[in-house]
């Protein structure tokens, strides 16, 4: 494993064992067994580092959220249940979330740009009503 990958892999592992709050630069490079000076070339900053996170996320879950005009009800659900496990791998970054609106400038302004996975589950579900998927289960 390349050292970016073991970096982000263990933060991820800190993050979501204690919260992105209560673990430093430091602490990572010493349960990593390097210097903070190898965790920094990557990521310059903790922040940097988050968004990396927050980044990676949200290329998972665009993997699979998407519009389908023809999408049925398992479709759907099966895409809720990848987002739900994506978002279960990344729970630090949901657990920190208003705190990260405040703190990291990146994510916030991402987040204000778009926030696309919700308009887009939105979107399947007016179009499930639409084509009678959900009418018909009441």
């Amino acid at each position: 494993m390349k050292t970016e990958e073991r970096i982000i892999a263990k933060a991820l592992e800190m993050f979501n064992l204690k919260g992105i709050e209560y673990v430093g630069m430091r602490e990572l490079a010493a349960i990593l067994d390097m210097r903070v000076s190898n965790i920094t070339y990557y990521f310059p900053t903790k922040d940097d580092l988050v968004n990396r996170l927050s980044m990676d996320l949200n290329k998972l879950n665009s993997k699979y959220v998407k519009v389908q005009d023809d999408l049925t009800l398992a479709q759907f659900l099966m895409m809720f249940k990848q987002v739900f496990k994506n978002h279960i791998q990344y729970r630090c970054l949901l657990l920190s979330f208003v705190h990260l609106l405040e703190q990291n400038k990146k994510i916030a302004a991402r987040y204000k740009k778009r926030r696309v996975i919700g308009i887009v589950l939105r979107e399947n579900i007016h179009l499930l009503i639409q084509f009678k998927s959900l009418t018909e289960l009441g």
